[in-house]
């Protein structure tokens, strides 16, 4: 058995999530004797060993994990605001939400083959390194008017945060 999840109440400490791993082991006579309290045998011995994990609290933090993933997907679906998440090292754009879509005209999968220079954002690598660095100093980065290219050609002065 493998990763066998076990819900129970319990009197005393109440619910709790178990995780139980088994495998069947075969024992020598003289450790079986020791393990049934000296009562010797005569071959070898068959047993169990199980393992029961308490994962009560890894289950909760998973859940609230998800839940959180997934209030952040659906914010950032529905915004208004134009959002693209980006690599931080590379500078692609790993995800664009439907008004970044709208307004520039570029599909998700277009979006998906772009760099942030591509779109005007940064000038280059180096100019979106410099970018990078100033916001691991300053936790945010803030321009104004900066002109962003739709996927026509035309620019559209654009307040980045």
């Amino acid at each position: 058995m493998k990763d066998y999840e076990v819900e129970h109440k319990f009197e005393q400490i109440g619910e709790r999530v178990m995780m139980l791993n088994a495998c069947q082991l075969r024992v020598p006579k003289e450790i079986a004797a020791v393990i049934a309290g000296g009562v010797k045998k005569e071959k070898e011995e068959e047993l169990i060993l199980l393992a029961i994990e308490d994962i009560t609290e890894r289950k909760r933090l998973e859940g609230e994990l998800k839940e959180s993933e997934e209030r952040y997907r659906r914010a950032f679906e529905t915004s208004q605001n134009v959002l693209l998440l980006v690599n931080k090292t590379e500078g692609g754009i790993l995800d664009s939400n439907e008004s970044a879509q709208r307004l520039l005209g570029y599909s998700h999968g277009e979006f998906l083959k772009k760099k942030l220079w591509g779109i005007g954002v940064t000038k280059d690598i180096k100019d979106f390194q410099g970018v990078v660095s100033s916001l691991e100093r300053d936790s945010v980065v803030h321009y104004e008017d900066t002109p962003v290219k739709t996927k026509k050609g035309l620019s559209i002065n654009s307040e980045v945060f």
